[in-house]
This record gives C-alpha cells, structure tokens and sequence, in this order.
C-alpha cells in the first residue's frame, strides 16, 4: 500500500517501572528521543500487561511525550520529492507554512487513504490538524499519526459544501469558532485522485 511513511509506533520500555513506581533517567530519555526521531505514536508492553504500576507507567510516559512534543518545532525543509503524491506534499508544506505566517486556527482535509493527512504530519504543524475521513479504516489509521484527529465524513459535491460540512462539525465540539481562520486541502470531491487544492478562509 502507497503511503508518504510507515504509521510509526515505538515500543518503549520503562522496564524499572514494572517494578517500581518511578523511571530511570535512561528510560526518560528514551521516550523523549523516540519523539524526537518522529514516532507516531508510543506504547508499553510488560509495564501496563503485568507491572505492579500500569496506570503510573501511562501516566509518566503521557507526561513525558507531552513535554516533549512542547520543544518539536515545525520543519519544512524535510525532502518528500520521491512522494507518489508531489502535488499533496507540495499543498501541505505551503498550508503547514502559512500557519508561521498568519493566526490560523486549524487545518482541516478529507480523505479515502489518509496520505495527505500523513504528509502534514510530517512537517509537525502547531496548530490542531483534523481529518474528515470516507471509510473507518482511515480513521482508526490515522488516529496513531501525529497531530492528526480523524472524524467520520461523508461524500460532498464541492469545496464549498466540504468547508460548511467539517466547520459545522468542528464548532459543535468548540474547536473552532466565528471569525477564526481555517486552513483547507482538498481533491475531487467523488474521486480518489488525491489533495488537488489548498485555501485559507474565516469561519
């Protein structure tokens, strides 16, 4: 299956925390760095399946991956020119770049594959990036990459109706609201052919 990279899970050991209730230096580190070496995502094994303290290693890896993510500054200078989408990867770096330049709120795309939705990830945006997906498959996919909160969506007619449809569901959540700027990548809507447009617009 065609895709930018790889949904990237590190398993990581707080191998001391299956016995005791706090992590070594070590261990600490290594979390940090497997976010800092752009993991998607990151989970336990022995310490949540038989430790003495699951509930304390999620939380300490929670509070680590959090402060982590902190300090991850957006990188557009990454080279996707091998991408088997160029035109996607292209939208996503100028929309990812604009949120350094102007107050935008939120970057929102639909998807069939959740390829650009991966491309964004990877320049590692500030701002909340949500996904409006066609099938369930995506979603449960996209809910391990970075940054990425993935609704069910349906089949519109037009970008117009895509950007009414995903701005009503956002703002019935709060995550957006009247007057802010919104930033958009979308296809042909009805076909699969991939991100063939990018715009910015006040909800």
């Amino acid at each position: 299956r065609d895709r930018k990279k790889p949904v990237i899970i590190a398993t990581q050991m707080l191998q001391s925390m299956i016995d005791n209730p706090r992590p070594t230096r070590a261990e600490v580190t290594d979390v940090a760095n497997a976010i800092f070496q752009s993991a998607d995502a990151i989970m336990l094994s022995g310490e949540s399946a038989f430790g003495k303290y699951p509930v304390e290693a999620v939380r300490t890896m929670t509070k680590i991956a959090i402060q982590t993510e902190k300090t991850i500054e957006v990188n557009l200078d990454l080279d996707l020119r091998k991408a088997v989408k160029p035109v996607a990867v292209v939208l996503a770096r100028s929309l990812v770049a604009a949120t350094q330049e102007l107050p935008v709120k939120a970057l929102i795309f639909d998807t069939y594959t959740g390829r650009v939705g991966r491309y964004i990830s990877t320049f590692r945006p500030k701002v909340p990036v949500y996904a409006m997906c066609y099938n369930s498959y995506t979603m449960r996919e996209l809910a391990l990459v970075f940054g990425i909160k993935p609704y069910p969506f349906h089949k519109v007619n037009d970008k117009e109706e895509f950007a009414a449809k995903s701005i009503e569901i956002l703002a019935l959540e709060g995550k957006i609201a009247q007057g802010d700027l919104v930033g958009f990548i979308g296809g042909v809507f009805g076909a699969q052919v991939g991100a063939t447009y990018m715009e910015l617009k006040y909800v």
